[in-house]
């Protein structure tokens, strides 16, 4: 009995907030809910594709194809996210290495240069003088620097958590030289397993195309698969 099972798996949950969210799903069950009714409270854990399958299943007598079929599409996904981070994470470190390079020859080398140079003096190159220039504005102002870098980084963190600043970052990223082609081929990847899901589970064509887009993780992906579904209804 699918009660039973839930209290079998719950009782091997080592994640304290997953364990609180069967409890409060066994719980809803035993009242009458349905499971789909019941996941539908925790969002955060289960997502909406899961949600909509589950009830798929249920109505329809397959909810252990429904599982099965949502393992393979979680492990899939869980493998791609752990792929894309790996080929991400070298072009991270460059950049990082470049910037903590740019720093240090600020703040210590071109200082060190500069006192060697005022020695013959002799008239430095503009080149010269505008590095010359910048270091000595970075050591005068350094507290100035960091505090507009944390307001920039603030305003930009707020801007991308409206609909107009994810759409807009949603779409740059993808555009991105080398690592726009990862996010894209990923979200293409992810928009395959998405379909393949819920065409075999049996959801209609429409209401898959709704739950792909939520699932899809891209805002203006999300906003161009819900273009199609308007064109497919047409």
């Amino acid at each position: 009995p699918i009660i039973q099972s839930m209290n079998s798996i719950k009782s091997n949950v080592t994640n304290a907030h997953l364990e609180y969210a069967l409890e409060n799903v066994v719980e809803g069950m035993e009242s009458g809910r349905s499971l789909q009714l019941c996941m539908s409270e925790f969002p955060d854990i289960f997502p909406r594709v899961m949600q909509s399958l589950v009830g798929v299943g249920e109505n329809t007598g397959t909810l252990d194809k429904v599982f099965n079929q949502l393992t393979f599409y979680l492990e899939r996904e869980s493998s791609t996210a752990k792929q894309v981070k790996s080929a991400l994470r070298y072009p991270i470190f460059v950049v990082i290495v470049m910037c903590v390079a740019v720093a240090v020859v600020n703040i210590m080398v071109i200082p060190a240069f500069a006192g060697f140079f005022e020695k013959f003096n002799a008239e430095l190159p503009l080149p010269t003088r505008i590095l010359i220039g910048i270091s000595d504005f970075t050591i005068a102002y350094w507290t100035v620097i960091l505090l507009a870098l944390a307001t920039i980084g603030l305003w930009i963190k707020y801007y991308l958590k409206t609909k107009v600043g994810r759409m807009f970052w949603d779409h740059k990223k993808l555009k991105l030289p080398i690592i726009g082609k990862i996010f894209e081929k990923a979200l293409l990847s992810r928009f395959a397993r998405s379909f393949a899901l819920t065409s075999r589970a049996g959801v209609p064509l429409i209401e898959g195309i709704v739950l792909i887009a939520s699932a899809a993780g891209n805002f203006y992906v999300e906003d161009r698969i819900i273009g199609m579904k308007t064109s497919i209804e047409k």
